[in-house]
């Protein structure tokens, strides 16, 4: 687990740093959304690498267990907080899939949107997994 998350955050962050310095003129738009799934992956990679969550079935219940590095600063709020960040990284990467997807779909048949256009759905698009936490 913590070889993987290491690996996920690396690479994550090398492909920001790609983004920010070899993307073409033509996909600046593509690259806002780009920049947002790898900034969002690298922050869940990094959580769970911290928290390192178990789950462990109880009947009709699920209790999670947090093993990781977190648990060294013995503050319940740091790892209840790394725990709904990684949760909540999770919950909004499924729904930038979709909002990737629909994006290359939309630019078959439509010109490419500006990149402030890009930026305004990719913020627009951020707001209802933030408010659901």
């Amino acid at each position: 687990h913590y070889s993987v998350c290491s690996v996920g955050t690396t690479v994550n962050v090398v492909l920001l740093f790609t983004i920010f310095t070899k993307t073409p003129q033509t996909m600046r738009p593509y690259a806002v959304l780009l920049t947002s799934m790898s900034i969002l992956q690298t922050i869940s990679c990094f959580t769970s690498m911290m928290c390192f969550p178990r789950l462990v079935p109880l009947r009709s219940s699920v209790l999670v267990m947090l093993s990781g590095p977190v648990l060294w600063l013995n503050t319940d709020w740091l790892s209840y907080s790394s725990y709904m960040i990684m949760m909540h990284g999770h919950a909004h990467y499924s729904i930038m899939i979709t909002v990737c997807f629909s994006y290359r779909y939309y630019i078959l048949l439509h010109p490419s949107p500006t990149v402030k256009e890009t930026t305004i759905l990719s913020f627009l698009i951020y707001i209802p997994t933030v408010i659901v936490i």
